[in-house]
């Protein structure tokens, strides 16, 4: 069984009773699905609602999936060996952390659960920064529903975190003073952070330096104007004078983090940026305002947004993520996906965490990752 978890305050809480695979292409996911909102996420529902509802309305154009580069799919290293499992596993693992790899781990658990049906799987998507907290203190956020993070009403120990983000020198310092030793790093895929327009814009490519001037306030890259418009980046039929809409994700988030570091170059984002809770809320935003413009993981990428192609500078060529140019570090935006594990090295290893982590090196995992969207290592 499993559970995919957050915090009382506005999280989902969504639980997968069954998982059967069907034919090649097609599994069948049977799914008993529990959410409880705070007026204050009430957004994020209808986020999650309008994406299901257009992704049915919409028909998929093949042309646009060309050049966006998702026909072609990224292919498993044939070097990798297929998982080979123990007689008997049974009890439970919790995962928190990542927002953008909840799909990811979602794939990954069901996968594993086929193989260990008496293992039950907790994933809690808060998002990497707010999970960090937790990693640290090696609690889990999930409860039995009275949001007290006290006392025996705590469960499920956390000792592996996802993060969207690899941990900052101070961050690993903060896990060792509070543990005495460091955490086990495990790159376990490969993601590209797409800049996201409307499928109808005529916009072709941002340097860098642009990107920053467009969301941030210190534009520590020196662009030489700050950029509030359309015109201002060549968009003169229409558009001109429109302001551009921006999105970004919230103070949880490590992709809000790994943008602030990359793009920003740690500068402070504009008051104008609208914060939104999870990955796909970008898209929805995106998909239904043509003035709009947002950051997320290429892994949510749909027929209703464009990725933008990006280049280093003035001058460089524009390059546009797929699995080619992320995996050969030609896209500016290409970033590996982690899980940190919380083990002592002086105590024995949980067999169903050293189990998964076997698991995530296999072929059967890598191929769960092409599946979630994303890229291999």
């Amino acid at each position: 069984m499993f559970s995919r978890r957050g915090s009382i305050q506005g999280r989902e809480f969504l639980r997968v009773t069954r998982l059967s695979c069907l034919t090649k292409g097609s599994l069948s996911m049977m799914l008993t699905v529990k959410r409880r909102w705070c007026r204050r996420h009430q957004v994020f529902r209808l986020t999650l609602l309008g994406l299901a509802v257009w992704s049915i309305l919409i028909p998929f154009d093949p042309a646009y999936a060309e050049r966006a580069g998702a026909s072609v799919k990224p292919e498993v290293q044939p070097q990798l060996a297929s998982y080979t499992p123990v007689e008997r596993l049974t009890g439970r693992l919790t995962v928190g952390g990542s927002n953008t790899m909840s799909p990811l781990l979602t794939r990954l658990a069901g996968e594993f659960m086929r193989v260990y049906p008496g293992v039950r799987f907790i994933v809690e998507s808060e998002g990497s920064e707010e999970a960090l907290a937790g990693f640290v203190d090696g609690l889990a956020r999930s409860r039995r529903g009275d949001g007290n993070q006290e006392g025996h009403l705590a469960s499920n120990q956390i000792k592996l975190m996802a993060s969207s983000r690899k941990l900052t020198p101070h961050e690993v310092a903060t896990f060792v003073s509070r543990h005495g030793y460091a955490p086990t790093e495990l790159p376990i895929a490969t993601d590209a952070v797409a800049i996201y327009v409307h499928k109808d814009s005529p916009l072709t490519g941002l340097t860098l330096d642009q990107v920053d001037a467009i969301f941030s306030q210190t534009q520590k890259r020196g662009w030489k104007e700050n950029i509030l418009n359309w015109g201002q980046i060549g968009l003169n039929h229409g558009e001109g004078q429109t302001a551009i809409r921006l999105y970004g994700r919230d103070r949880n988030s490590g992709t809000r983090e790994f943008f602030r570091e990359h793009i920003l170059l740690g500068g402070q984002f504009k008051s104008e940026v609208e914060e939104v809770p999870g990955a796909a809320s970008i898209i929805y935003e995106v998909a239904r305002n043509r003035s709009a413009m947002g950051y997320s993981s290429i892994g949510f990428q749909t027929p209703l947004v464009k990725a933008v192609p990006l280049a280093e500078k003035e001058g460089s060529p524009y390059v546009v993520p797929t699995a080619e140019t992320t995996l050969n570090g030609s896209y500016p935006l290409a970033r590996s996906l982690y899980l940190y594990v919380n083990q002592s090295p002086d105590q024995p290893l949980d067999p169903i965490l050293f189990e998964f982590l076997r698991f995530t090196n296999s072929r059967e995992a890598q191929e769960a990752v092409v599946g979630a969207a994303v890229y291999p290592i």
